[in-house]
């Protein structure tokens, strides 16, 4: 069997084929503490079992595993995880990937779609978001699907495996995407990760970040910790934002991932259209989404980068007897 272990070379043949890239990351040490976030088992059928078989046997070009197991990351991919992979592109003299996986921080304030009313947060978030402590555990934003890619990439490389068990990290795919949403499957469409269709608590609190309507005129103080937006400063709603919240925020669903719905719009491997992958299909909803956006087949197309759109790993954990 091909050694996973050095000069690991990964042939991303994406359905998206405009995606599709090898790349060499020859001089990372495998550090299995280098490994990243924490990963939830997923319950799946035979059919998804056979693709993961399928995909691995010819991303890897290997034999067909004895066992296969797909684990979907407990948390979105922060702020903290991304800039430690930039690090090691840099520290690694991966010059040319570095300058294409740097986050585009300039679409905090570029590219309204809305006339901003409170330009103090924007400004906070293009200035520090990236890279200061207070929002290290936030979703990483405003990076392309080609960066998400360099990102998998990366986590394997650093990854321990042999001969015996392979570690593969991944984007996951539509259908992986779907079963990590919610393992229960009783009112499929209909239910939010937390098993219900409300998405307001007893007391009224979201139990996701995502946009809302305030239907009081604007506030002259707008609330600090808010995005407060309109496409009229004359309208008598207001569309309220509160923007990116930490990965581990707000209830796990039943696999015990945070942020299925909501916070940043996840991308699956079929997201991005076959001639330019700046375009993208996502799923769950972000923070700038209602709540009918964040149910299990909604969708909505954005283009990359955004700071809306974000990304979870998936890993397949394959053992050789």
């Amino acid at each position: 069997m091909k050694s996973y272990n050095s000069f690991l070379i990964i042939f991303l043949s994406l359905i998206v084929s405009s995606c599709s890239f090898i790349v060499l990351f020859n001089d990372f040490v495998n550090n299995s503490d280098a490994n990243e976030g924490v990963y939830s088992y997923l319950n799946v059928d035979k059919k998804l079992h056979e693709q993961a078989v399928e995909y691995i046997t010819a991303q890897l070009d290997t034999n067909p595993p004895d066992s296969i197991f797909i684990l979907a990351a407990e948390h979105e991919v922060s702020n903290a995880q991304y800039n430690r992979f930039l690090k090691s592109l840099r520290d690694n003299n991966y010059t040319d990937i570095y300058q294409k996986c740097k986050r585009k921080r300039s679409n905090w304030i570029e590219n309204k779609r809305f006339e901003l009313l409170d330009e103090r947060v924007v400004n906070n978030y293009h200035k520090n978001y990236a890279h200061s402590k207070e929002y290290e555990n936030h979703p990483v934003v405003n990076i392309s699907r080609e960066a998400m890619d360099y990102y998998v990439e990366w986590l394997n490389a650093i990854s321990t495996s042999d001969k015996d068990e392979i570690i593969h990290y991944k984007i996951p795919s539509k259908e992986e995407w779907l079963e990590a949403y919610r393992k229960n499957k009783k009112h499929d469409s209909a239910f939010y990760p937390w098993e219900t269709d409300f998405y307001l608590d007893n007391n009224n609190y979201k139990l996701a970040s995502f946009a809302t309507l305030d239907l009081r005129q604007l506030r002259q103080e707008p609330n600090q910790n808010e995005l407060r937006l309109s496409k009229n400063k004359d309208s008598a709603y207001t569309a309220v934002f509160e923007g990116p919240k930490p990965v581990d925020s707000y209830i796990e669903n039943d696999y015990f991932l945070n942020n299925m719905a909501g916070n940043v719009a996840e991308i699956v491997l079929e997201s991005c259209h076959e001639k330019n992958d700046s375009i993208c299909v996502t799923h769950g909803g972000s923070w700038h989404s209602f709540p009918d956006k964040l149910k299990k087949y909604s969708t909505e197309t954005y283009s990359l980068p955004s700071r809306f759109v974000g990304l979870r790993v998936f890993v397949y954990k394959c053992y050789y007897l």
